[in-house]
């Protein structure tokens, strides 16, 4: 494994330079902010993946999906498609189509137009 260690800094800054750690081997690339500074970042690389972390939250990238994880939310995007989960919520956004679930409660959105379904009971709005 090869290793190195990069310095990073900006000249108008008034502050010590900020310090990262590189290490690449066979394709994979890790970068991760030096132990001593209060916020944690890494950025894993290999291929066509990459993968952020930082306190908190997790940012997935591949080809076109990006995945963004923080607490109990999850965000998944895909060209025009949005899905978040957050606890028994999920809500999917493509164009102009919004669909919220949860708990046997279903709303569906588009334009004017809005449809209620729980059980077998169905609302329709516009």
């Amino acid at each position: 494994m090869c290793t190195g260690l990069v310095v990073l800094s900006d000249r108008n800054a008034k502050h010590t330079p900020t310090i990262l750690e590189l290490w690449r081997s066979r394709g994979l690339e890790v970068w991760r902010n030096a132990k001593h500074t209060p916020t944690l970042l890494e950025v894993w690389r290999s291929g066509g993946l990459e993968v952020w972390r930082s306190t908190g939250l997790e940012v997935y990238r591949s080809g076109g999906v990006e995945v963004w994880r923080s607490g109990g939310v999850e965000v998944w995007r895909s060209g025009g498609l949005e899905v978040l989960r957050s606890g028994g919520l999920e809500v999917w956004r493509s164009g102009g189509l919004e669909v919220w679930r949860s708990d046997g409660l279903e709303v569906w959105r588009s334009g004017g137009l809005e449809v209620w379904r729980s059980g077998g009971l169905e609302v329709c709005r516009s």
